[in-house]
């Protein structure tokens, strides 16, 4: 019955479809989170990885649309085991639980992404989708080639170039806490998911030497 019922709303939602440019692909720095903040779900989280904050499909004039579209209610029982799996290592709630977090980032994101996948389980292909794009622009690992990982400051300067290796310059977002720690790396992907132009890109909030905690 749950399958039948969601075959036939992605019958009406499919045909409704989101308007949007771009995706920003967010991913966050546990070491700086969870050193602000008090972390409850890291048991698994891969620890040279860029826990994933989210996918936004996102409009030029206004990066805050689309949001909350309709679509299927967020269930974690949407999810195959080696999805469930999967997510506990890249995509973990850290301060808050993993399905509440994930059930914001379905509900206001991942419900208006236009499922290219062309499966019947939305849910489920939307954190594959996001989950994959992570590991190919891996953060973690672009910063390391150029020997900047935990556990030290770095000069922003110095992260952007390292970024800029791979992303290229304009391509990324580099927000640094109020505390000057990297929080998140944000990468602007074309509806192809290749990079392309943030409309603010560089950094924000970051200021002479960034701490990279560590995990």
């Amino acid at each position: 019955m749950r399958y039948t019922s969601l075959v036939l709303l992605l019958l009406v939602v499919g045909t409704l479809g989101a308007n949007y440019d771009y995706y920003v692909l967010a991913t966050q720095w546990a070491g700086t989170i969870c050193k602000e903040q008090k972390c409850s779900s890291t048991g698994s989280i891969n620890t040279s990885f860029f826990n994933i904050h989210g996918l936004w499909p996102s409009q030029n004039s206004n990066a805050l649309n689309p949001a909350n579209c309709p679509s299927v209610s967020f269930t974690s029982s949407y999810f195959t085991s080696t999805t469930s799996s999967t997510l506990k290592s890249y995509w973990s709630g850290l301060y808050s639980s993993t399905d509440s977090f994930h059930d914001h980032e379905w509900t206001k994101h991942g419900s208006c992404w236009n499922n290219d996948v062309k499966k019947t389980n939305p849910v489920d292909d939307y954190f594959n989708k996001v989950v994959t794009l992570a590991k190919k622009y891996n953060a973690y690992d672009i910063l390391s080639k150029s020997n900047i990982k935990p556990g030290k400051s770095y000069s922003i300067d110095s992260i952007k170039n390292a970024l800029s290796s791979s992303y290229k310059s304009g391509n990324f977002l580099v927000v640094c806490s109020s505390k000057n720690r990297i929080q998140e790396i944000r990468l602007c992907l074309d509806k192809n998911y290749n990079p392309r132009n943030c409309p603010t890109s560089g950094s924000q909030g970051c200021s002479g030497n960034v701490e990279f905690p560590s995990l």
